[in-house]
């Protein structure tokens, strides 16, 4: 099969590279004057004197479809950093099976986020920012039926008793707390560090600023070069999407400001989400701190603990081991995943 990938790849070369060059065109005559008018070249002047510690948080996830379940492992770290290197703070993990099915996939991201969340609720006074890998929008999820809680059931999420949420056999009742714990550690972040926490997402799907097929962060890598910033977007948390507790009021009347941000000339561009309004003069020191802390334009606490979570092949092949669950393979043709 992948000889006649090849083959039809030398048939329409020239075909391909034309149908680039005419989306590449075709942006510029659209957008172009767009770009100019929400994108702010922005050099900082002078060195700052003042040094910031920056607490950065991430997790790491891996699972594997076998024939008895679903096992996973997941993960979280913190770090704190400033110009002078970065060290951790603290580590955090989960490992166990899950019954195939029944949002398995979808439980096993929200125990990440979970765990990533009440990193930051610990960790995040020793220092003044706190960076959280991803959108805030993401981390705050859906809304859940209290209806369907029970008063014990609650008071797990609100004392974050994470082991006994994971223990309970319902899986359905397990997402929905799991999804409801995230909410309430997320507003707990808000009231304890208000404006010292920036969501950072090198990805984005958000086209808020051109309204083409494109997201607006990539827009701006393709018609920018020079370190910058975009014009601010003041965005709402969506209501429908917060579940109805006394204890998540903040998240309903809450604004919060996004834009993207090149910190380097020439590096990737990334989206940055805080909380309330902010104005241009707070977008330029957050600039500059994080630039005083960045390798190739992204924050280096951020990417020292992305690297610390990721599980290797070596790690996810271990962990199967260890657990006992290489079973017996006694039907030739049987995909491996499945074991």
């Amino acid at each position: 099969m992948i000889r006649k990938i090849y083959d039809k790849l030398a048939e329409s070369h020239n075909e391909i590279k034309n149908q680039i060059y005419n989306i590449a065109s075709y942006l510029r005559q659209e957008i172009q004057e767009k770009v100019n008018e929400f994108w702010t070249e922005y050099t900082r002047d002078n060195e700052l004197s003042e040094i910031c510690k920056f607490v950065a948080i991430d997790g790491g996830s891996f699972s594997k479809p076998m024939r008895i379940g679903i096992v996973y492992a997941v993960g979280a770290e913190s770090v704190i950093g400033d110009n002078k290197g970065v060290k951790t703070l603290s580590e955090d993990g989960q490992i166990g099976i899950f019954k195939p099915g029944n949002d398995a996939q979808e439980r096993i991201s929200l125990l990440m986020e979970t765990l990533e969340l009440s990193l930051a609720l610990r960790d995040g006074s020793k220092g003044d920012y706190i960076l959280m890998d991803g959108s805030l929008n993401k981390k705050i999820g859906n809304k859940v039926d209290i209806q369907q809680i029970s008063d014990e059931e609650l008071k797990l999420v609100k004392n974050v008793d994470i082991n006994s949420i994971i223990s309970i056999k319902d899986e359905r009742k397990m997402r929905d707390l799991l999804m409801l714990l995230n909410q309430f550690l997320v507003s707990r972040i808000i009231e304890q560090y208000d404006g010292k926490v920036l969501w950072i997402s090198k990805t984005s799907r958000g086209r808020d600023l051109f309204g083409t097929d494109y997201p607006d962060i990539t827009v701006f890598e393709l018609f920018t070069e020079k370190r910058g910033f975009s014009k601010l977007i003041i965005k709402n948390i969506d209501i429908r999407k917060i579940s109805e507790i006394p204890e998540l009021e903040i998240l309903r009347k809450m604004e919060y400001t996004t834009f993207y941000t090149r910190l380097d000339n020439g590096k990737r561009v990334v989206r940055i989400d805080m909380v309330g309004r902010v104005d241009e003069k707070i977008v330029k020191e957050i600039m500059d701190h994080l630039s005083g802390v960045s390798i190739k334009g992204y924050p280096f606490p951020l990417l020292k603990a992305h690297i610390d979570v990721r599980f290797s092949r070596m790690d996810r092949e271990k962990i199967i081991k260890l657990m006992g669950s290489k079973l017996h393979k006694d039907i030739e043709w049987w995909p491996s995943q499945f074991y």
